[in-house]
């Protein structure tokens, strides 16, 4: 299915603005509160940029809660949570639920709440943990030498089920050698009876093939998609917006009370 959305406008970056221009700015971007929201979260992306080492999530939740601001109260239909595991505590996973819910109008119906995480991560108090947090589906990263002892893969995926989620898929990560895959893939297709498998892209763009599979084309035309976090893209209307990835710079946009995006 590919994605029907108007060509994104293109912008002239620069790093800050700040003022009336920042207004200016802001008053640019397509704003629509008729239109769902798809969120996606990268935790690895804040590891990566050494945010885990400080109160990361107050920043998270300070950016939600600037975006809410803008967005007005959607009805939010997707939620991607990636690499959220063991990073961040489960009172925290709550609390990050609890301000989307509170600023967003949680669908009860027809909504995709993914996880993306390894399957060794994936322990029974963080399942039970998001199955009551309203997650019905899973993307459980292996590594393609990981696939030898099926065995043991089918025995985990089948202690997941007992949970109930809706849909459980595998996402192979990453890949080097293809030679002996297509009959390893058959055989853990068929012994695990999956959903889905997906193969070696960044687990962002895994967030929104996703995404754009789960849902009709009607719904996706008129959905914003919202990536939170450093260096997250995100596409509202017919315009593409980039976080800030330096830390100085995230950490002092929100600290503003300004967007955490590259303006122009």
């Amino acid at each position: 299915m590919k994605r029907e959305i108007q060509p994104s406008k293109v912008i002239q970056l620069r790093p800050h603005l700040h003022g009336a221009a920042y207004q200016s700015f802001i008053r640019s971007i397509p704003f629509d509160h008729s239109r769902s929201l798809n969120i996606e979260i990268d935790f690895h992306q804040f590891e990566q940029t050494a945010f885990i080492d400080d109160d990361f999530m107050e920043l998270l939740i300070a950016e939600i809660k600037l975006w809410a601001k803008f967005l007005g109260k959607r009805h939010l239909l997707s939620i991607t949570l990636n690499h959220c595991l063991p990073v961040t505590p489960p009172f925290e996973l709550t609390r990050l639920m609890h301000v989307l819910a509170s600023h967003f109008h949680i669908s009860e119906q027809d909504r995709l709440f993914m996880v993306i995480a390894p399957l060794d991560q994936l322990t029974s108090e963080c399942l039970a943990l998001l199955k009551g947090l309203g997650f019905n589906e899973l993307r459980l990263i292996i590594a393609p030498d990981e696939l030898a002892r099926l065995d043991e893969i089918r025995q985990q995926i089948a202690a997941i089920r007992v949970f109930g989620f809706e849909k459980i898929g595998i996402h192979l990560h990453p890949i080097d050698c293809s030679d002996e895959l297509s009959r390893q893939l058959k055989s853990i297709k068929n012994a695990c009876a999956l959903d889905s498998i997906t193969l070696g892209s960044h687990h962002s763009q895994l967030a929104l093939s996703t995404t754009l599979e789960e849902f009709s084309p009607h719904t996706i035309r008129h959905m914003d998609f919202l990536s939170l976090g450093p260096d997250a893209i995100s596409q509202i209307g017919n315009m593409r917006l980039r976080n800030f990835c330096s830390k100085s710079r995230y950490q002092s946009a929100i600290g503003a009370g300004r967007l955490p995006v590259l303006t122009g």
